[in-house]
């Protein structure tokens, strides 16, 4: 755990060559949090020597490394382990001091930090945003400091993030900032001796969706996931939703060789032949064969702890998909068609 493999950061310059005015308003916001601490107060370092540790449950400490990739589903227990190495890491570059990262089991003398959910925060009894459902409400964060321990964590369940986010939000309030990806983007203030008083803090997000969706090269990848991490973003749009891609209906649709046998089953063209890639939205013999495989497919997906059972994103082919089927068109409320773009007058 004392290596930093897997952040995609090791050799990347240091981030203090900033404009004198930027250094200056994180040092103001790093001493608002930490210069008046209180009579009991947590030290993480002091003079640029390490005085806590940093406690994780066993599994977080043995699991694999982040993946940092969209498109991928890390456990609970990477999440964690990329928390814990990120507050090393800047701790250590804020004060010098790198604090040690051990298992609930190790028996820790001093100051620790709790990072993620374990026996130890349990212990605490403090409640940590927990659960998911389709709603995506469950997302949050709890930082909590009193005497000489300090618990940074979060719901951690499939789509969220709510242990690192505590660790961003912690380096946050000490004059972290991140304004770019990678280390030419952030801003570290200086402080050999970081106190903290007894404080807790207790954040979920206002809107549950808070990403966007960008072409990087492969370099970048993993230092724009961890940028949107750092700045509590979800870094990947997969674990929360099912995106919605061109041309998903198909794999739901009634088999296309029915189009010569069955063209009822299938919306009719401006030319009036069946389209096999769009059903007929208003058959219901169409719309149960679509339903009835949606509904294997979300059977499916339960054989997979990570699965997303419970939304099922799907669009028809890109374009202007329509059925033309008179009782589909009674139901199209005036929306303009190809069908209507005959009679418009061109210029």
């Amino acid at each position: 755990m004392e290596g930093n493999e897997g952040h995609g950061l090791n050799n990347e310059p240091t981030s203090m060559t900033k404009t004198p005015a930027t250094v200056a308003m994180a040092l103001v916001l790093a001493t608002i949090w930490i210069s008046c601490p209180a009579a009991n107060a947590i030290t993480l370092a002091r003079d640029g020597k390490p005085t806590a540790t940093i406690v994780v449950r066993q599994s977080a400490l043995d699991a694999k490394d982040h993946p940092l990739q969209p498109g991928t589903i890390p456990s609970a227990d990477q999440k964690v382990k990329l928390a814990a190495r990120d507050l090393q890491e800047y701790i250590e570059k804020i004060s010098g001091a790198r604090l040690p990262i051990v298992s609930e089991e190790q028996p820790v003398t001093g100051p620790v930090i709790l990072v993620g959910q374990s026996k130890r925060t349990d212990a605490l009894g403090v409640k940590i945003p927990t659960g998911l459902t389709r709603d995506r409400r469950e997302e949050g964060l709890v930082i909590r400091a009193k005497g000489d321990t300090l618990l940074l964590a979060g719901n951690e369940a499939r789509p969220y993030n709510g242990t690192y986010y505590a660790v961003a939000e912690l380096l946050h309030r000490l004059g972290v900032r991140w304004f770019m990806p990678s280390a030419f983007g952030e801003i570290v203030p200086q402080q050999p001796t970081i106190t903290i008083g007894d404080v807790e803090v207790r954040e979920s997000p206002d809107f549950p969706m808070r990403t966007y969706w960008s072409h990087m090269n492969a370099e970048m990848i993993p230092l724009e996931y961890l940028w949107k991490l750092r700045n509590k973003m979800q870094p990947d749009v997969t674990p929360m939703i099912d995106v919605a891609g061109d041309s998903s209906l198909n794999k739901y649709l009634p088999e296309k060789e029915l189009a010569k046998t069955r063209p009822e089953l299938f919306a009719k063209t401006l030319g009036g032949e069946p389209n096999p890639y769009l059903p007929n939205l208003t058959n219901p013999e169409a719309i149960q064969i679509v339903a009835e495989k949606m509904k294997a497919e979300l059977r499916e997906r339960r054989k997979d702890p990570n699965g997303m059972t419970d939304w099922l994103g799907f669009s028809p082919n890109d374009g202007a998909p329509v059925d033309f089927h008179d009782e589909t068109m009674k139901l199209n409320m005036g929306f303009p068609t190809p069908r209507d773009a005959r009679a418009c007058p061109t210029t």
